[in-house]
């Protein structure tokens, strides 16, 4: 068995896909990440790469050359040959390691959490962002997704953290008072209203509460709908519904 560093072009690519006999099916996804990836440069070497067994068929590596044929571009990667075929059981059968596991590890940036990882895909729907970039945007963002975690804690159901993150962590983004963020979350999570005020909180809770529904368009709207609570909460009007504003009002353009 050996292993060495190559440049792989997007013509070698192909040519090593063709050596891939029998192996899992593609996952468009896991391709259109690694792609990504290579285009922000966020693609990195690391002892994971292309494995060939001792008989010349692919072994690993299937996605990261079809990702580099629509790069269209070489990218250098360890490529392992004369695996024995008996070891096939144990490629990638161990648990994949998550972003925040590497950002522990790497030291990038240790007051980092899964939950301040879980408000980024909110904020910058539907632009997927690679993981280096959401890290980067995190580390810029640090002050204000802090305290939106420390604001608003809560494990009750349908009341989506994520979501009450990224809308508290871009009002406080845009300099929306402390104090306000700080009892927007209280009454949204209690559902107890002390000032009239305070009802279009309960509106964005009750919406919450009602509509279940966990895919990224409604994620979406709760976010719009949110932001537009917390806009209203904080100018003190006194709305007898909450519409659903067009788009953010708490951007974040050019963050990310």
């Amino acid at each position: 068995m050996r292993t060495e560093l190559v440049k792989i072009t997007p013509s070698m690519a192909q040519a090593m896909l063709g050596k891939n006999v029998n192996n899992r099916n593609l996952s468009e996804r896991a391709v259109t990440l690694l792609v990504e990836a290579m285009k922000a440069g966020d693609w990195q070497i690391t002892h994971q790469g292309i494995a060939f067994y001792e008989d010349g068929s692919l072994a690993d590596g299937q996605h990261r050359l079809a990702a580099i044929i629509r790069f269209g571009h070489p990218v250098s990667m360890m490529v392992t040959r004369g695996l024995p075929k008996d070891v096939a059981m144990t490629i990638d059968s161990g648990r994949r390691r998550s972003l925040i596991d590497g950002v522990k590890i790497s030291g990038a940036a240790s007051w980092m959490e899964a939950k301040h990882i879980g408000l980024v895909p909110i904020i910058t729907y539907p632009r997927r962002l690679t993981d280096g970039e959401k890290v980067n945007f995190l580390i810029s963002m640090k002050p204000h997704v802090e305290f939106a975690t420390q604001c608003f804690v809560s494990n009750r159901r349908n009341l989506t953290s994520s979501i009450v993150h990224a809308g508290i962590a871009m009002a406080h983004y845009h300099k929306v008072d402390e104090v306000s963020l700080i009892r927007f979350g209280e009454v949204f999570l209690n559902g107890i209203m002390s000032d009239p005020t305070e009802k279009v909180i309960i509106f964005a809770r009750e919406y919450f509460l009602s509509n279940t529904n966990g895919g990224d368009v409604d994620k979406h709207e709760k976010y719009l709908k949110l932001q537009r609570a917390i806009q209203a909460f904080n100018d003190g009007e006194n709305l007898k519904r909450l519409a659903t504003p067009k788009d953010s009002i708490y951007k974040a353009d050019g963050l990310f």
